[in-house]
């Protein structure tokens, strides 16, 4: 497998996110700078979030899609409310229900930051609303941090109901 972005021969680490590991810190250095044409190449859907904020600053065309969203939809947005999480249209919002101290996938940012290290091929299960019905969809997600953001890679996915 070649990586997407200067299509040097990846090493196994890399094959899972499309892209080496030189190519990813250009990325995750800057990723509000990081040409778009170029992010939309990687054939995995992942965002990107500020540590700070956990607000999305980047994402790519394979996340949108899978989305059913524009960039403009979610730019700055908590990520129970990019990824439709059912508990995010609650009076409290993203990060403040009572649902929220559970949410897995805001547990595997957080546990990212906390210990400044990538998660790998994490299984989760999320409630979600997609093009309009709740569904239950099974996640396999590796996250990322560097310089202050956290990459969160979809490795794959199924919906359940």
């Amino acid at each position: 497998m070649l990586c997407k972005y200067c299509g040097e021969q990846l090493d196994p680490p890399h094959e899972n996110r499309g892209f080496c590991g030189d190519c990813y810190d250009i990325i995750i250095k800057d990723p509000l700078s990081f040409k778009k044409e170029i992010l939309d190449n990687i054939d995995l859907p992942f965002f990107v979030v500020s540590q700070s904020s956990q607000r999305v600053v980047t994402a790519n065309e394979e996340f949108l899609n899978f989305i059913s969203k524009s960039f403009d939809q979610i730019a700055n947005q908590l990520g129970g409310d990019v990824i439709g999480c059912i508990h995010a249209a609650n009076p409290h919002g993203c990060g403040k229900g009572e649902f929220c101290s559970k949410c897995p996938i805001r547990n595997l940012v957080q546990k990212t930051i906390d210990t400044q290290n990538p998660q790998k091929h994490v299984h989760v299960v999320q409630l979600i609303k997609h093009e309009g019905e709740t569904k239950d969809i099974s996640l396999h997600v590796t996250t990322r941090i560097k310089n202050g953001y956290v990459l969160l890679q979809i490795d794959d996915y199924e919906f359940l109901s």
